[in-house]
């Protein structure tokens, strides 16, 4: 359940051409601050014939920054986001124990249908500070246009 004292963000690229695998989504964490990801959706608008695309959430550090995006704040008086958002990273960055990135959850998208990742309480992906949230997609067979959503809580 959200406590009191958290405050609720979202992010949103509403338009992004999507030609070949990649990050399309990143969420910046700050040092002070532990995210708890809420939700993701993700949806197209222009393909009317299945295809399955690999869907990856991972946790990491050092990534670079894509195109800034704008953060939302759900609650009326809360204090703006310290987490950043950006669409297209063109590197995501590696975990700080291993050398590599931490792959969270991976599923398959049937993009006739809006990908929606809304987790039970305790299976909400945590990202602790100065960790990013990175979300990957596998290459379209054709372009297709894209839209991401991520809403998070910031404690």
């Amino acid at each position: 359940m959200a406590s009191l004292a958290a405050h609720q963000y979202s992010a949103r690229e509403a338009s992004m051409a999507l030609t070949t695998a990649g990050d399309i989504f990143q969420l910046r964490n700050s040092t002070s601050r532990t995210l708890r990801i809420i939700e993701i959706r993700i949806g197209q608008t222009n393909i009317t014939a299945l295809e399955n695309l690999a869907v990856q959430l991972v946790r990491g550090t050092g990534g670079s920054t894509g195109t800034a995006l704008t953060e939302y704040e759900w609650n009326v008086d809360g204090p703006a986001a310290t987490a950043t958002a950006a669409s297209r990273a063109t590197s995501f960055g590696t975990e700080v124990d291993s050398g590599g990135v931490d792959l969270d959850y991976g599923a398959v998208w049937n993009i006739l249908q809006e990908f929606v990742w809304l987790p039970t309480p305790d299976l909400e992906l945590i990202i602790p500070p100065s960790f990013d949230l990175g979300i990957g997609i596998s290459v379209p067979n054709a372009s297709t246009s894209i839209n991401v959503n991520v809403v998070w809580q910031e404690s």
